[in-house]
């Protein structure tokens, strides 16, 4: 064999072993093929020790997402000779239940085989083994409301097992307003035979459009106690808070399945609740505008002085307070305050705000208008109503404030000097020249053009201008 023969021989030798070690290098697997809905499974990669290339992963949006992932190198050493390899773990959440594929990726220009994972809905998972430790379950009521009505929506989160770190998103829907309605609250509640504690999250939906509207579910993302830790490890028991759970929420040692916290190993979950959908209906024939559908609506007002006194140019604020249970501040139109030639009418800014109260959330808006009577007198100020739509009843009602017959004073006692008056006409002046301006600043005083005469003071004709 000639040199150029050898040479060539041990490339071809060394071009096979390398794609073959090449071809054989990446291994794909999952740590389990069967889950519950709500649980992850990590997908382990095993690269050669040389491998820097990170997979493409974008394959897997389809059906999971992604909550985390990891590196690590192994050495090895084996009858005198060392080895390395590389593994890349990722935390996969599936986004459905039924029969998923893993499809293949690719990573330093290889490409993995497929795998196969069967996730089981929580009621069928109930059935084939032990009650699952956590739950998210969300409800609406009612569930047909009109456009505009307020619909209660639910989130509870019910779990066996000292939940850390959980974080529960906010849910979504388009064409509506949401409203969250309090505090969270904690109970302890039965399922299926087993004792959950219960956290509840509740929220006002208002409708924009009439029709189908389907609101999307929360997420919860939280980090759950391995099945196998000891019964007696801190935080396995639930009869109340977990002590464990708030110092892992503060310092965190809980970032991957398979870590070892200060206090046991966890994995992370992410469980989806589901989608509802409400029927919306349109407002009914001839409804009356601004539309407002209203559990209860009431008109009250209020005056700065009570009671009111009217004279003629002096002006007193009246508040008209416009309260609704169902309906949400924006939803409160503003009002007017009808003026005529006998009654001037200079309105304010009106103030909105909203408090809750057991399950609903109460609305009121402020209208506020200063008025300012132009003639003494028998005055007459119309009645003042707003047209809702009684949710309970299913009818249309109307708030009302009756008509009032009012009483104008004359103005302070006061008489204008006519134009061009002779001013010798005018009451008579003291002649004063010492006199000091002791009353400087004062009304009648020498700013104002009077004099001071023996403690008496007189204003000149000035007053009688003004």
């Amino acid at each position: 064999m000639t040199k150029q023969a050898g040479t060539t021989l041990i490339t071809l030798l060394a071009l096979l072993f390398s794609a073959a070690a090449s071809g054989a290098s990446v291994e794909v697997r999952l740590d389990r093929t069967r889950i519950a809905e709500g649980e992850t499974v990590v997908l382990i990669l095993t690269l050669p020790g040389g491998s820097t290339g990170m997979p493409d992963m974008s394959p897997l949006a389809a059906d999971f997402d992604i909550l985390n992932h990891s590196q690590s190198v192994h050495m090895s050493m084996i009858n005198g000779r060392s080895s390395s390899s590389r593994g890349l773990q990722f935390v996969l959440a599936p986004k459905r239940t039924g029969k998923l594929t893993v499809p293949a990726i690719r990573v330093d220009g290889q490409t993995t085989r497929p795998l196969t994972l069967q996730v089981l809905p929580a009621a069928q998972a109930a059935q084939l083994g032990p009650a699952p430790p956590v739950l998210l379950e969300v409800d609406a009521d009612p569930k047909q409301p009109y456009v505009q009505q307020k619909t209660i929506y639910t989130v509870r989160l019910l779990s066996r097992a000292p939940l850390r770190s959980p974080v529960v998103s906010e849910p979504r829907v388009k064409d509506a307003i949401i409203e969250p309605l309090g505090r969270e609250t904690e109970y302890s509640s039965q399922r299926n035979g087993q004792q959950y504690r219960v956290v509840e999250r509740r929220y006002a939906v208002f409708p924009q459009r009439s029709g189908k509207l389907e609101i999307e579910g929360p997420v919860l993302s939280a980090q759950l106690p391995e099945p196998n830790q000891p019964r007696n490890a801190p935080g396995s028991r639930f009869p109340g808070r977990d002590p464990i759970a708030e110092f892992d929420r503060l310092f965190g040692l809980n970032g991957f399945p398979g870590t070892r916290s200060a206090f046991g190993q966890t994995r992370p979950i992410q469980l989806r609740a589901q989608n509802l959908a409400l029927e919306v209906q349109a407002q009914p024939p001839g409804a009356a505008l601004p539309w407002l559908p209203a559990e209860s609506l009431a008109l009250n007002e209020t005056w700065s002085s009570d009671p009111p006194v009217f004279r003629v140019g002096e002006p007193i604020t009246r508040t008209i307070a416009i309260t609704a249970q169902g309906l949400s501040p924006t939803q409160l139109p503003e009002l007017e305050m009808p003026a005529s030639a006998a009654i001037k009418v200079y309105p304010d800014k009106s103030q909105s705000q909203a408090r809750v109260e057991g399950d609903t959330l109460v609305a009121q808006k402020l209208i506020r208008a200063a008025l300012v009577p132009a003639q003494a007198g028998a005055v007459s100020l119309p009645e003042i109503s707003l047209t809702w739509w009684d949710t309970q009843r299913g009818q249309r009602q109307v708030a009302r404030l009756p008509a009032r017959e009012i009483e104008v004073l004359p103005g302070a006692a006061a008489t204008p000097v006519a134009g061009g008056a002779d001013p010798a006409a005018l009451p008579a002046q003291r002649h004063a020249p010492d006199a000091a301006p002791a009353a400087f600043g004062a009304a009648g005083s020498m700013a104002a053009g009077g004099r001071h005469d023996g403690g008496t003071t007189t204003g000149g004709y000035w007053p009688w201008l003004a």
